[in-house]
């Protein structure tokens, strides 16, 4: 059994009967892991177009419960057969024909490139399409109109004006996502939306206004360079994320809790922090105008609310500004491309009780010192310092913690074996791991890593001295367990 791999196990496991599945599962420990991943997710075998009695070598589509998962390229159209149970369904590869989705079906995620809409069924309620680039118009939401609340749209190359009016019939629905659209030029149809309250615009360079939105509470415009206005409801707003769009003036923001601009400056950040003194999430990206005395403005304006402080492409910050932070209560800190930052500020935020998630990228003022002394965080449970090839092992050792559940040291310094091996031991809660492009990491390493109860998710690609056969080992004992690796 162990010389089969996870694919092949899954495959045999998937002919049993459930009795036989049930001896299995008295064999060993790996046997009815399998043996009950194999039971719960119940496999549906379909057939190709030329060729209706030959099953095809692999099962298409399975469904485990509630959701059913469609991948094969081969495949002419989702089964009618399909359990009246399943409500959930995910399209990783379109057929050539388009998917055919149960009248049961609540809620679907096509990945595949779509020409069009499928038929959807009266009781949709969401609806995530990753790659629309052909598709012109919605007029398929009209049939669920009553019932769909939240649809998300991404690369809408050709879609245009008047194949988003259908949109404006789907009165129920709170939440609209639609991202890379070249073409549209007006959003007025999300004015005609009563139960709107979230709203995302995304690559859209031929908007110039957007109407009035008097539910929204949540909005977010990424790369609208001609967007100027927005009826929107400012002081009503909770969250509030602005990026790439330099006409775009917020107005009097004063009640927002979720904050995330690019662009600003000291002045600007001051002012945000004084309108809005009860922020919780603070999120200021692109901003090389801001200085260490923005900061601690900010920082002396906010109240004991702020929670989560993220500053991305800032390079004039100091250690200043996280000692201004750091007295504060917060539970996240984020810096990014910050490179006059040293282990002054690791130590300030040492001292903060209830720190639980510390990411500093790309950061090379740093040293292993610096990071050994986050590790004394009594409530740590993630820290990352991807892109800092000073960092070494002893950065890693450094963070040991019976609280720590994620670490990210992708694309950091030298990280050994024993390095890795001594780590793992010193964290009973690990859940996730990432090392991407670690230079001397072996396959003795990957089999630590397999050796821990709790983990569940391992990033290691791109390791020069690992192997394929121990990436699939590591990936054979994460499915076994019903989880995954990437």
């Amino acid at each position: 059994m162990q010389s089969l791999s996870a694919d092949t196990l899954d495959y045999v496991l998937a002919f049993c009967t459930v009795r036989t599945l049930a001896r299995l599962r008295e064999v060993s420990r790996s046997m009815r892991a399998a043996a009950e991943e194999a039971s719960r997710a119940q496999r549906v075998t379909l057939h190709t177009a030329a060729d209706a009695t030959a099953p095809s070598p692999m099962p298409s589509a399975w469904y485990r419960g509630t959701v059913a998962l469609v991948w094969h390229t081969d495949m002419v159209a989702f089964p009618p057969a399909l359990p009246a149970g399943v409500t959930h369904v995910r399209v990783l590869r379109a057929p050539g024909q388009g998917v055919v989705l149960g009248p049961h079906t609540k809620s679907v995620r096509i990945w595949a490139p779509m020409r069009r809409l499928p038929t959807l069924p009266h009781v949709l309620q969401r609806i995530h399409m990753k790659a629309c680039h052909e598709m012109a118009d919605l007029s398929p939401l009209t049939s669920c109109a009553a019932t769909l609340e939240c649809i998300r749209l991404e690369k809408c190359s050709e879609l245009t004006d008047g194949g988003l009016a259908p949109l404006g019939a789907c009165y129920a629905l709170t939440s609209v996502l639609l991202g890379g659209c070249p073409l549209l030029t007006s959003a007025s149809v999300l004015e005609k939306l009563p139960c709107l309250d979230t709203v995302a615009l995304v690559a859209w360079p031929l908007l110039v206004e957007v109407g009035a939105l008097p539910r929204a509470r949540n909005v977010a415009f990424n790369g609208c360079p001609l967007l100027s206005k927005v009826g929107a409801a400012w002081g009503q707003l909770r969250s509030v994320s602005i990026r790439q769009c330099p006409l775009l003036m917020p107005g009097v923001v004063s009640e927002a809790t979720h904050v995330d601009f690019d662009g600003m400056d000291d002045a600007s950040l001051e002012a945000l922090a004084r309108r809005c003194p009860e922020i919780i999430a603070l999120a200021v990206s692109g901003s090389p105008l801001v200085t260490d005395a923005g900061v601690e403005a900010a920082a002396n304006a906010l109240g004991a609310t702020l929670a989560v402080a993220a500053f991305t492409g800032a390079p004039q910050l100091t250690d200043a500004s996280v000692r201004a932070l750091a007295r504060l209560r917060l539970k996240a800190v984020f810096f990014s491309g910050c490179p006059l930052l040293t282990d002054a500020s690791l130590r300030a935020l040492s001292e903060v009780g209830t720190l639980q998630d510390v990411r500093f990228e790309a950061c090379l003022g740093l040293s292993d010192v610096g990071v050994g002394e986050v590790g004394k965080c009594p409530r740590l449970a993630a820290a990352g310092f991807p892109y800092c090839p000073q960092l070494t092992g002893a950065s890693l050792r450094g963070l040991c913690g019976a609280t720590l559940k994620s670490v990210n040291f992708s694309k950091a310094g030298p990280i050994t074996d024993d390095d890795l091996a001594a780590f793992v031991g010193g964290c009973p809660a690990l859940e996730q791991v990432s090392l991407v492009k670690s230079p001397i990491l072996t396959d003795e390493g990957l089999r630590v890593l397999a050796a821990v109860p709790t983990l569940r998710r391992a990033f290691v690609s791109k390791c020069p001295k690992t192997t394929e056969a121990g990436h699939k080992e590591l990936e054979g004992v994460l499915r076994r367990r019903g989880l995954a690796r990437k």
